[in-house]
C-alpha cells in the first residue's frame, strides 16, 4: 500500500503552526516565570526543580520553534516537540487520574485554564503534527513558498485573501462561541455553589462527622482540626492552590474575616501547591492560619477542589454544610455562620457586616 503524498506546503504550513505554538508557549512563560513555577509545583514537581525548570522547559520551547522554522533542522526540531509534547501529556494524565486539574498555563498570562479532556486532546493533534513532519519530511522551504506566492496572479491574489477573511471571520465567531459557552458553565457552576451553601440537603439532620487532620502551617506550627474546633466555635476551611488565580483574589478578604470575626468563626486555609508562595501570600495579606495540604488528602477527604471552596465544620466535630465552590458561595457561609451567632467582637449590638462590607440581613440570607 503507497502511503498519500503529503503537499510540500502542508509540511510548511504544519511545522511553522507548530514552531509558533511552541514559540509563544516559551515566550509567555519567560515573561512570568512566577506563575510558571507555580504551575510546575502543581504538575507535581519537587518544589526545589520549579525554579530552574521554570526557566529551562521555556528554553526548551524556543528550542523547538527555531529549529523547527529552518529547513535544515525541521525534523529534529518536530522530534523535540514530540519529546516535550509527551512528557506533558503524561503529567496531565497523571494529574487528571488522580483528580487534580492544575491550571495549565501553557501559554502564561496570555491564557491559562485548568487541564482536562481538551488539553489532551490538543497535545494530540500538535503531536501528529510532529509525527508527520518527522516522518514525511519539513516540506518546502520557507523562501521557496515565499517566491512561488510572488508569482500568483490578481485573482489568485484575490481568492487567497478571500479565504484568510473567511478563515479569520470562522475563527473569531468560534472564539466568541467558546467564551459565552464558557461563560454560562460558569454561571451554572455559581448557581450551583450558592444552592449548595444555603440550602441544607437531605440528611444534614444527622450530620457526618469531618475528616480529622493534622498539617504543618506555612510557618511551621502543626494544628488539627480537633484544636481548631476545640475553640467551640464553627471552623471554615477554605481549600485553595497556590497556583489559583481566584484563590489569590480571595486571600484578602480571609484575612479581614480572621481579624474581625475571630470571636464568632474560626477560618483556616488548606492550601496546595508552593509552599514559598503560600507562605508569601500569607505574610502579604495577614492571613493567620494557612496549612500546606501537600498532596491534597484533606481536600480529597472532604470533596473539595482548590478553586477555592469551603465548608463549614461545627464545634461538635460535624459537618456543617455542604462545600462550597467559589468565592461568592464560600462569602454566604460567612454570612450565613455570623447572622446564627450573636457576640461577633466590636459588633455585637448590630447585624454582622456581609464580608464585603454590606451589612448581612438579619434573617440569614444575601
Amino acid at each position: 500500500m503507497v502511503d498519500p503524498a503529503v503537499p510540500s506546503e502542508a509540511l510548511l504550513v504544519g511545522r511553522l503552526a507548530l514552531a509558533a505554538v511552541f514559540a509563544g508557549a516559551g515566550a509567555a512563560k519567560l515573561a512570568d516565570r512566577t506563575r510558571a513555577r507555580e504551575a510546575l509545583a502543581e504538575f507535581g514537581v519537587p518544589e526545589r526543580l520549579t525554579a530552574p525548570a521554570a526557566v529551562l522547559l521555556p528554553l526548551a520551547e524556543l528550542g523547538v520553534a527555531g529549529t523547527l522554522v529552518l529547513t535544515s533542522s525541521a525534523r529534529a526540531g518536530a522530534a523535540g516537540a514530540l519529546v516535550l509534547l509527551t512528557v506533558f501529556t503524561a503529567a496531565i494524565a497523571a494529574n487528571l487520574a488522580a483528580g487534580r486539574t492544575p491550571e495549565c498555563h501553557c501559554f502564561g498570562q496570555l491564557h491559562s485554564s485548568p487541564i482536562g479532556a481538551r488539553s489532551l486532546v490538543r497535545n494530540a493533534v500538535l503531536g501528529a503534527l510532529s509525527v508527520l513532519v518527522v516522518w514525511r519530511g519539513p516540506g518546502t522551504g520557507l523562501g521557496g513558498a515565499l517566491a512561488r506566492l510572488g508569482r500568483l496572479s490578481p485573482t489568485e491574489w484575490a481568492g487567497l485573501a478571500a479565504a484568510a477573511v473567511l478563515c479569520l471571520i470562522v475563527t473569531i465567531q468560534g472564539w466568541f462561541l467558546l467564551q459565552l459557552l464558557r461563560q454560562q458553565g460558569r454561571l451554572l457552576l455559581r448557581l450551583e455553589g450558592l444552592e449548595s451553601s444555603f440550602g441544607e440537603e437531605e440528611g444534614m439532620a444527622r450530620r457526618s462527622p469531618a475528616a480529622g487532620f493534622t498539617l504543618r502551617s506555612v510557618f511551621g506550627e502543626s494544628v488539627s482540626l480537633a484544636e481548631l474546633v476545640a475553640e467551640r466555635r464553627p471552623a471554615l476551611l477554605v481549600f485553595t492552590s497556590s497556583g489559583c488565580r481566584p484563590c489569590t483574589a480571595l486571600f484578602p478578604e480571609i484575612g479581614r474575616w480572621q481579624r474581625d470575626y475571630g470571636e464568632a468563626l474560626t477560618v483556616v486555609v488548606l492550601a496546595r501547591g508552593d509552599s514559598a508562595v503560600n507562605q508569601a501570600k500569607a505574610a502579604r495579606e495577614r492571613v493567620a492560619r494557612v496549612l500546606i495540604d501537600v498532596d491534597g488528602a484533606v481536600a480529597k477527604a472532604y470533596r473539595a477542589l482548590p478553586t477555592p471552596s469551603g465548608v463549614l465544620v461545627s464545634p461538635d466535630g460535624r459537618l456543617g454544610s455542604v462545600v462550597a465552590a467559589g468565592a461568592d458561595p464560600i462569602r454566604g457561609l460567612v454570612v450565613r455562620t455570623l447572622d446564627g451567632r450573636h457576640g461577633v467582637t466590636g459588633r455585637s449590638s448590630q447585624a454582622p457586616a456581609h464580608p464585603n462590607g454590606v451589612s448581612a440581613p438579619s434573617h440569614g440570607r444575601l
